[in-house]
């Protein structure tokens, strides 16, 4: 049989952990986004950057799916624990 040993508080703290992170890394990196779109600055290097950071604004979306699946499943063994545990 299965055992199952967390904390449902730890459990909601990674949970809440998890959805700032995702949603801190989107917003830093579409900021950072717009930054760049308001600077005045024409080169290789400012396009390898451009580059490299519309791949980070990429990553960091398709991060909150996973997260949020994450968050959800941590929230719900959270619920089932304190039901258990009571």
């Amino acid at each position: 049989m299965a055992r199952t040993v967390a904390d449902p508080a730890a459990l909601r703290q990674l949970a809440h952990t998890i959805k700032q992170a995702a949603d801190d890394m989107e917003r830093i990196a579409t900021g950072l986004g717009s930054a760049l779109a308001a600077a005045d600055w024409q080169d290789e290097v400012r396009r390898r950057f451009e580059s490299d950071l519309n791949e980070l604004v990429r990553t960091a979306r398709s991060f909150k799916g996973p997260a949020q699946v994450a968050v959800n499943f941590l929230e719900k063994k959270a619920r089932d624990l304190d039901t258990y545990l009571s």
